[in-house]
């Protein structure tokens, strides 16, 4: 960075002043008032929103209410924390609707994701917003048998074409992202673009269902079997710079390339503390010059 506030710099934000018992800052940022990160999960507390809930640090309050899945305080892509899925005991999250997280356009779904080779199922469902007779909006899985994601709208499931580095099914923490418009459909790991998929591709229609971590709504249910961690989701299509840093642990980084001239940005930082109480926000703005 410059240190001009001009379009080519990234836009960091450091922690400077909240003690220094502080086992981890969560950022959410925003445009212009637009919060970018439409859900925040990071998986640091249990039961952080109210009893049998993971919270969620944006503004919707999209936390999800956790049945069964089972949370590991010392795991995690970060050591700080992560909740484990089984298929077995069906353990899910679950998002009461929120119209936040209804898509028509574009949408990138970010996650740290940890993958067990099963028997049970081929393809697995992490995330979906999907009624009882599969009228999807949109579905996000893996087939476990080549470890390609894919991404479906009901009628439509997308997945790379072969011949690429795919997701393991052996316990390592991967980093995972889909991004997608209506014309095409981007696939990463570990902050490389597996492929891109050009396809005549739309979300789903709209539905008021529940947003599903870990199941499928539909006829097919589909459990994830595996671990997740730091799940973000944005209304927008995120660059492949700001997916790298992402998976760089750059959180707290905006990338020059989502920037635009006269631009206000701010960071909301919450921070959590080593007993695992959280802090008051504390924000930070500047424009793009």
């Amino acid at each position: 960075s410059s240190g001009l506030n001009v379009t080519s710099d990234n836009i960091t934000v450091y922690n400077i002043s909240m003690g220094g018992d502080v086992l981890k800052t969560v950022h959410e940022w925003y445009k212009n008032g637009a919060p970018l990160e439409v859900l925040n999960m990071p998986f640091e507390k249990n039961n952080s929103y109210a009893e049998g809930y993971t919270k969620d640090y944006s503004p919707y309050n999209n936390s999800g209410l956790v049945v069964r899945a089972s949370w590991n305080e010392t795991g995690g892509f970060d050591g700080l924390g992560y909740y484990n899925f089984s298929s077995t005991d069906k353990q899910t999250i679950n998002v009461t609707y929120s119209d936040s997280l209804d898509f028509t356009s574009e949408a990138t779904f970010v996650m740290w994701f940890k993958g067990r080779s099963t028997p049970l199922q081929s393809m697995r469902v992490i995330i979906s917003k999907v009624n009882d007779t599969g009228t999807n909006n949109y579905i996000l899985g893996y087939t476990e048998s080549n470890g390609l994601p894919w991404v479906s709208n009901g009628t439509q499931t997308i997945n790379c074409n072969g011949g690429v580095t795919a997701l393991t099914m052996d316990g390592r923490w991967q980093h995972l992202a889909y991004r997608m418009n209506n014309s095409q459909v981007y696939f990463y790991i570990n902050g490389t673009r597996l492929c891109t998929e050009s396809v005549n591709w739309s979300f789903g229609p709209v539905n008021n269902r529940s947003f599903l971590i870990g199941r499928n709504a539909g006829p097919y249910v589909n459990y994830f079997e595996g671990g997740l961690d730091d799940l973000r989701v944005y209304n927008s299509s995120l660059s492949d710079n700001q997916i790298r840093l992402l998976y760089q642990n750059g959180t707290n980084t905006t990338h020059s390339s989502l920037t635009t001239t006269s631009d206000v940005w701010t960071a909301q930082v919450y921070p959590v503390y080593t007993n695992r109480s959280e802090g008051l926000a504390c924000n930070a703005s500047m424009t793009i010059l």
